[in-house]
Order: structure tokens, then sequence, then C-alpha cells
């Protein structure tokens, strides 16, 4: 809900909580994987594998790559884990309610 504050910065998130009944439960990460920005796939595609020797380092350590480019070490082409901050598109609605989520919510949570 919209706040009107004026001595702190206004709060622009609300917190969703994944509750499940079992301390044994599924999450299906790959379900929900964001796809990569256009500047990381063109950061890693800058990694091929060396066509000398199908290295994909051009160092003679290529475990170094990893500390000068960590994000090589856990970057899936498949996208990315979901992050903790959701940015969840609005969508008319013609009553006055604050706490509207689009129809089909389950799909824009990304």
């Amino acid at each position: 809900m919209p706040e009107a504050v004026r001595d702190r910065p206004t709060r622009a998130h609300d917190s969703v909580f994944l509750l499940t009944k079992s301390r044994r439960y599924f999450y299906d990460a790959y379900a929900v994987r964001e796809p990569l920005q256009e500047s990381t796939l063109r950061r890693l595609r800058h990694h091929l594998p060396n066509p000398v020797d199908n290295r994909t380092s051009r160092s003679k350590h290529p475990e170094g790559d990893f500390r000068r480019f960590p994000m090589l070490r856990n970057t899936s082409p498949s996208g990315r884990n979901l992050r903790t901050v959701w940015w969840i598109p609005t969508q008319p609605y013609p009553e006055t309610h604050f706490a509207t989520f689009p129809e089909n919510a389950s799909g824009a949570l990304h």
C-alpha cells in the first residue's frame, strides 16, 4: 500500500512468503529461472573455447579465470536463479483497490 511519509524513504516493496507444511519440500528453481541480460550474454561470448586446444581460457592456468571472472563459475545458459526482489508489471483495475495483482500473476512474477 502506498505510504504518505516525508521523514524516511517510501517503502516500495511487499513481502511474499513461501510457506510449506513440510520441512522437506520440492522447489523447482529451473522452472522460474530468469533469462540472462543481453550484456551478460555478450560478456560470456568472449570466453568461447580456444580453437587450438579447445580450452575455454587463453591462459596456461584456466582456473585463474574463475578468480578474475567469478560469473563464469556459476553462469548457466538456461538463465539465472530467481532473485529476492521481483518486478511485477501493473495492470489497470476499474475499482479502487491498492493491492491488485495482474490477472496472470503467476507468469508475471519474474
